[in-house]
């Protein structure tokens, strides 16, 4: 994105107040463990380990649910009705699993939001009490005031209206109130639709900017540690 466009938008960061970030490849790198978990969870159904591993890393961003009973259907021919065991697996699988990575930037940047006052929330498609758990484990909890994760096989409680909703419940506002004083930042096309679909404005991170921009993006960076110029900090 041109810094001209950057410029003929910075007026309205003036009003932000809550920074809404994703979790998965935004404050950590977490896609490794993910994909062992969904082809540990799969493994049943005999699909070739390699292609449920790129249909994952592909699709990420989408519920999932919505990957499982999609490949499922596409790679083995059944049609699942109900996921919850199989999610259930997937993140059980997650919690045996030891520490992940927090991106180089995550920790300073939600640091200095904070100072500078903002609310930081960090909302994902992992379920929340797995959400919570990996941030204490990897201390960016400290810095967080709230967060909130998909609920399995409910596809109003994902990342979109739904979770934005319970966002504004949880600060006691009016969801239009955090529309206009929120931001959305996300590393895939999937996040900033999740924010467009909520009202808000989104900022787009990481090496696929250009895409973002295409996808509806107000802003793109390309690492983490650069969100604070980008509110003047």
């Amino acid at each position: 994105m041109s810094q001209e466009v950057l410029d003929s938008k910075e007026k309205d960061l003036t009003k932000v107040s809550f920074v809404i970030c994703d979790w998965d490849g935004t404050l950590v790198d977490s896609m490794p463990a993910y994909v062992r978990c969904f082809v540990k969870a799969l493994e049943e159904f005999g699909i070739d380990p390699d292609i449920l591993k790129n249909y994952y890393m592909s699709t990420s961003g989408t519920p999932l649910h919505n990957q499982i009973r999609d490949v499922v259907k596409k790679f083995a021919g059944k049609d699942l009705t109900d996921s919850n065991e199989l999610e259930k697996q997937f993140f059980d699988h997650y919690l045996q699993m030891g520490d992940i990575q927090t991106l180089d930037g995550a920790k300073d940047t939600l640091v200095c939001l904070k100072k500078n006052g903002y609310k930081i929330v960090v909302w994902s498609g992992t379920r929340t009490d797995i959400l919570g758990n990996k941030l204490k484990q990897t201390r960016l909890g400290d810095y967080v005031d709230f967060y909130i994760g998909n609920v399995p096989g409910d596809d109003r409680m994902v990342k979109g209206p739904g979770l934005f909703a319970q966002i504004a419940k949880h600060f006691q506002i009016p969801v239009k109130k955090l529309q206009r004083e929120s931001i959305v930042i996300g590393d895939r096309i999937g996040d900033i639709e999740a924010g467009k679909n909520s009202g808000t404005r989104t900022i787009g991170l990481g090496p696929q900017r250009e895409k973002l921009a295409q996808a509806g993006a107000d802003f793109t960076i390309s690492n983490i540690d650069e969100l604070p110029s980008l509110f003047k900090l």
